[in-house]
């Protein structure tokens, strides 16, 4: 899975990472990697700790080079609180990647 974004409240990392945590057995190995920088990475790096994703987790900083992440990923996986266009979806979608969402109400990424 990858997620393209600023580590800020509004992309909801933490609902993503809550999620990878939650997928059956038979499905953890399935890795995440993430790609942006932001203020909220220290604390999302402690948050994969606590539920025991860390070992998981590939964090990229920001990139030169995005494409190369989207064309070696299996999905992007976008749980934004709320979006305009977004440019990593239309990203994806020029590199044939498919793409999963979720709507969610706002104050949702209280962790």
């Amino acid at each position: 899975m990858l997620i393209v974004g600023r580590l800020h409240p509004q992309k909801d990392h933490a609902l993503l990472l809550r999620a990878l945590a939650a997928l059956p057995g038979d499905l953890v190995h399935w890795r995440l990697s993430v790609v942006g920088q932001g203020e909220l990475e220290g604390d999302l790096r402690r948050y994969a700790r606590s539920v025991g994703v860390a070992e998981r987790v590939d964090w990229h900083g920001q990139v030169d080079d995005v494409y190369r992440h989207y064309e070696t990923a299996d999905i992007l996986v976008l749980p934004s609180i709320h979006e305009g266009s977004p440019n990593a979806l239309l990203e994806a979608m020029s590199c044939g990647l498919p793409a999963m969402s979720a709507t969610l109400r706002p104050g949702h990424w209280n962790w």
